[in-house]
């Protein structure tokens, strides 16, 4: 027994000394991902018949589930990307009846890819990116 443990416990460092290598690994995440608009959309077209020209929108907050998958390059150079989609109602705030729904359960993709260097800090590994 007693050999046992002196067994594992010799093996700790190498196995650690392993983890260090990260080239080639891959990481997946689960995340919560917020699609938090301003408020306000600029982008309507108030020359369209039937739409006031002081027409005012708001679109609404959405936080969803997302995944995220990250590949290392080296040992401090990754690449993550997620995927993930969110549901935005864009209602009438001015202009037209207060409420109106102007635009109903758009899809939203956040496709995001992010390179990021991680810097070894031993047991903390932060990461500019």
């Amino acid at each position: 027994m007693l050999a046992g443990a002196a067994m594992a416990l010799a093996a700790t460092p190498a196995m650690a000394q392993d983890d260090t290598d990260r080239a080639g690994d891959i990481q997946f995440k689960l995340l919560g991902t917020a699609v938090l608009p301003d408020g306000k959309i600029t982008d309507i077209r108030v020359n369209l018949p039937g739409l006031p020209a002081t027409t005012q929108t708001r679109a609404n907050d959405n936080v969803t589930p997302t995944i995220a998958i990250e590949y290392f390059i080296s040992n401090n150079i990754s690449i993550e990307t997620i995927a993930g989609m969110t549901q935005q109602d864009v209602d009438a705030t001015a202009g037209l009846p207060v409420g109106a729904e102007l635009v109903s359960n758009a899809k939203l993709i956040p496709a995001t890819v992010t390179a990021k260097y991680h810097f070894d800090l031993g047991a903390v590994k932060p990461y500019v990116g």
